[in-house]
């Protein structure tokens, strides 16, 4: 970190240098603009741990405590039905009143979105941006089996709100903060896929806003069923998304997983596409990861009650000291034996998440790969068009 802080200063020196002497033999005025945007690129291309580290990690932790203590004051305080109401009120309002054949789109920013596409075109004039504010979990019917979501939740807080009552989601994609109604308008598979398909095909209901301000609700057998099967891939251009009735299922605490080394591609193919052809009679979750073209590792899991967990067999994989899960994987490999654990269940469906770990592999790992040093100057020189058109 020390040396980190020493190359950000030094980098400052050198922009101001640079700057000044361009300025000088230009005879032009000093550019502070321009200096700050060559500081700031530097630090965002060379420097991306230190800027991780100090601003990103604890904005996020900030972030996610905020959003978790606002969810128990709308649990223990407002009546979340009703509050839907009020809502879907303001966005038909704010649909109906918007210029004539002016087209609209959700005012979300693009910092809360998990993908990395340009958002530019919601700062275009001619475009009507709507605020979409709908992050609650409005019911959970255990009766039918039913968890009726607002679109901006995320599955992390339905891991959270399920797993104590005992029941989980068919289809859980691992990163917690993709929400429901990402995966609806683009799509969601997870471990489990190969049983229940992709995330949309859980799903039972969809309220949706139409362009004309009109509220519809579309299942798969009333008069918008076209439109239910429509808006799974369509990225929300044929209506907003207001909340979804998703099927829910009971699930034990624990999964049991088998990790499974294979050290030919043969082998592993042959028993992957026989664990995926037996869907309800093979194991509930089943995925792999490969280290090289005939490194695998297979994972099976089902979920266990309590009662049949062996305790020494017990890795609590979400806990903060725990490795990356990909790198212990990677040393189930090299020891070459099957092994046998038990996992608490949203340790499992979040397993990815832990530690942001691709994306710190990325910043601290990789980047000083010789590999990367290749792409590394073309990246910066794209981030400099991005950052002088921004």
């Amino acid at each position: 970190m020390v040396v980190e802080l020493v190359s950000v200063l030094f980098a400052v020196a050198v922009s101001v240098a640079v700057v000044k002497g361009d300025n000088e033999r230009t005879k032009s005025r000093f550019d502070i603009n321009a200096m700050m945007r060559t500081f700031v690129l530097y630090v965002l291309t060379e420097h991306r741990s230190l800027v991780v580290t100090v601003f990103a990690l604890p904005m996020s932790f900030c972030w996610d405590t905020a959003r978790c203590i606002r969810a128990y004051y709308i649990k223990l305080t407002k009546d979340t039905n009703e509050l839907h109401h009020h809502r879907v009120e303001r966005i038909v309002e704010q649909v109906r009143s918007r210029p004539p054949n002016s087209p609209m789109c959700t005012a979300r920013p693009g910092w809360m979105s998990i993908s990395l596409s340009s958002r530019n075109y919601k700062k275009d004039p001619k475009w009507k941006p709507i605020e979409v504010n709908l992050s609650d979990i409005i019911s959970i019917d255990l009766k039918n089996q039913v968890v009726h979501v607002e679109s901006s939740v995320s599955i992390g807080e339905l891991t959270k709100a399920l797993l104590p009552l005992g029941y989980t989601l068919p289809i859980v994609p691992e990163m917690d903060d993709l929400t429901v109604g990402g995966l609806i308008n683009g799509t969601g598979v997870e471990s489990s896929s190969h049983r229940y398909g992709l995330f949309h095909e859980i799903c039972a209901e969809y309220e949706l806003c139409l362009g004309d301000g009109t509220v519809v609700t579309a299942t798969p057998d009333n008069e918008y069923s076209d439109l239910f099967s429509a808006i799974p891939y369509s990225y929300g251009t044929l209506a907003l998304l207001l909340s979804a009735k998703v099927r829910i299922m009971p699930c034990e605490y624990f999964v049991k997983l088998t990790y499974t080394p294979h050290t030919t591609h043969d082998s592993f193919y042959k028993e992957f596409k026989e664990c995926c052809e037996a869907r309800e009679k093979g194991p509930m979750f089943v995925e792999a990861l490969a280290y090289s073209p005939n490194d695998y590792v297979l994972m099976k899991g089902d979920f266990c009650p309590r009662g049949d967990v062996e305790a020494d067999k017990v890795n609590r994989i979400g806990l903060w000291h725990k490795p990356w899960f990909f790198k212990y994987v990677q040393s189930i490999l090299n020891g070459g034996q099957s092994v046998v654990e038990y996992i608490p269940a949203r340790d499992y469906y979040h397993r990815h998440s832990q530690r942001s770990e691709l994306v710190c592999a990325f910043l601290f790992i990789i980047q000083h790969h010789s590999y990367f040093n290749n792409v590394r100057r073309p990246m910066s020189l794209y981030l400099h068009y991005k950052w002088n058109n921004f």
